[in-house]
């Protein structure tokens, strides 16, 4: 395979999520603007526009597999890009949240779906479980997440400053257009003899492997690893995504400036960008096999973090809490991808990858709007730092679990055969011999 195109789509992957995760994240900034000049609507409302259309970039996942597998990457980011950037333009004469709600929320929410997902997909193909730059590679596109806020929030704030937010929205559209085009033109999907290659190593692997898997113990753990890894990715979901979105608002009730509390969310994301960074150019010699427990413990940690942050009153101990919030984020956050391949020893990764974006998006859309349902009733978000300690470890509690099923379970349920069964132990495959059934 030639892995030039591959190194080349892993740029454009990450150039088109900061894109997206850009504007998407600097949301909370057009919230507190919104609610300022569209009268008589309540923070909830305005908060459930942005929070759905995250959710659908989140709970689309499985189209976004569906599409690319039909026609291929290049062709669904194009898409993506168009309906986007269309949808953005739309938001621009919107006026009231109704009207937002379809423009920004449904149709540029489904534009950002199809430029965000498919490159995870595009990045298996060229750099497969058993590549060593595997969790690298699939790692790097997910530094957006905290990049993409760091460039879109001081931005947005200074463009909604100067030029209001309706021409805010107009200039992004525009963005996308010229930008996320010219990137999804230079795509390349994986050659189809590869193609053809890679659909007959999964067919030997499931005949193989999951076969196996599911002979020897049913459906169970394919269910119950399911359940429980939809579980923790729904708790952490539920509130890990608050801060990019009202720490803002937050930071007005305690007397601050819009643009003091915008700086306090480009901390988050530097702390959170210095975490991704950290975790994912080494990470496939120190954490390949231990993701499960890495993100088990970082969800312990942010509980911590978050509750103590619903005492925090004074600049100094907020910026403390991006500081460290935004670092265990990091940690966690860019491990997604092969965090799915490490819940059933690669079986199943891409629809557990689609799972964990279901649960993401669903999360994410109830937890913003409760969010906003709570500051309507206390006038205040500090009761959502406190509740996130309980949804941050019952996370912690499901990623413990998984590890217990998968080692209990899964790994001492493989029938011996003869041939080799892979399996994974200490970041690195092992080749263990059958021995013979008598």
């Amino acid at each position: 395979m030639d892995l030039k195109w591959g190194w080349i789509c892993l740029i454009i992957a990450l150039c088109l999520r900061i894109l997206v995760h850009g504007v998407i994240h600097s949301y909370g900034v057009f919230l507190a603007n919104f609610s300022r000049e569209i009268e008589d609507t309540k923070v909830a409302t305005l908060a459930w526009v942005g929070a759905v259309a995250y959710g659908v970039v989140e709970t689309g996942t499985p189209i976004a597999l569906i599409l690319v597998r039909k026609i291929g990457a290049r062709n669904t980011v194009v898409i993506g890009v168009l309906a986007a950037s269309t949808g953005l333009y739309l938001s621009g004469i919107a006026g009231n949240p109704r009207q937002l709600f379809f423009t920004y929320s449904l149709l540029t929410g489904s534009g950002m779906l199809l430029m965000n997902k498919p490159v995870f997909f595009l990045l298996d193909k060229y750099f497969p479980r058993d590549h060593e730059y595997h969790v690298l590679t699939t790692s790097v596109p997910r530094w957006s997440n905290s990049l993409g806020p760091l460039l879109f929030n001081p931005l947005s704030a200074a463009l909604i400053g100067r030029i209001g937010w309706n021409m805010t929205f107009v200039t992004y559209g525009t963005l996308y257009l010229l930008v996320g085009g010219a990137g999804a033109y230079c795509i390349r999907d994986a050659p189809e003899a590869t193609q053809e290659e890679a659909q007959e190593d999964t067919k030997d692997q499931r005949r193989h492997g999951e076969s196996k898997l599911t002979e020897s113990t049913g459906m169970f753990v394919v269910v119950c690893a399911g359940l429980l890894f939809f579980a923790a990715v729904f708790c952490w979901a539920f509130v890990v995504f608050d801060p990019t979105f009202i720490l803002v608002k937050h930071m007005e009730t305690l007397g601050f400036h819009e643009s003091t509390g915008a700086f306090a969310v480009t901390v988050f994301s530097a702390s959170d960008l210095v975490g991704r960074i950290l975790i994912t150019l080494p990470s496939d010699k120190l954490v390949k096999g231990r993701i499960v427990y890495l993100s088990a413990v970082c969800c312990f940690l942010l509980g911590i973090q978050n509750f103590f942050m619903g005492f925090s009153t004074g600049y100094a101990l907020v910026l403390s809490y991006a500081i460290m919030a935004g670092f265990t984020t990091g940690l966690m956050g860019a491990l997604k991808f092969p965090l799915c391949d490490e819940i059933m020893d690669g079986h199943y990764t891409h629809e557990l990858f689609a799972l964990s974006g279901l649960a993401s998006g669903t999360a994410l859309i109830l937890g913003i709007v409760a969010a906003g349902e709570i500051f309507d009733t206390t006038g205040s978000y500090q009761t959502v730092f406190f509740l996130e300690l309980g949804a941050f470890w019952m996370a912690a509690l499901a990623f413990g679990a998984i590890v217990m099923l998968r080692n209990k379970v899964l790994r001492k349920s493989l029938p011996n055969t003869d041939e080799k069964m892979p399996l994974v132990a200490s970041g690195q495959i092992l080749e263990v011999p059958s021995t013979p059934v008598i």
